[in-house]
């Protein structure tokens, strides 16, 4: 699966993990060229179809915000639910 993931930050450089199903996937900290800046996430997901959580953990929540756009599934635009950060996987979108 792949999204932009947008930041507006100051201060401090922003980090964040990327969790799926409560499985942490990534931590990454990033020094952007200017404080609003977005970059083109890929996480690798090998799983059943269904119900899935995606969460984006700020670990500077005091000087960053981070906002989740253009979410695809094998290339194709999905729906990521923000409020409750649930995005569903049918079997066609399953690749083998």
């Amino acid at each position: 699966m792949t999204f932009d993931l947008y930041c507006k930050f100051t201060g401090e450089f922003p980090c964040y993990r990327i969790y799926v199903d409560g499985r942490m996937m990534t931590e990454r900290s990033y020094r952007w060229n200017n404080k609003v800046n977005y970059i083109i996430e890929n996480v690798p997901l090998w799983t059943i179809s269904g119900p899935h959580y995606l969460i984006i953990d700020n670990l500077n929540p005091e000087t960053s915000e981070f906002e989740m756009r253009n979410f695809k599934v094998n290339g194709v635009p999905s729906v990521y639910r923000n409020a409750d950060n649930r995005f569903v996987l049918n079997p066609g979108d399953l690749k083998v």
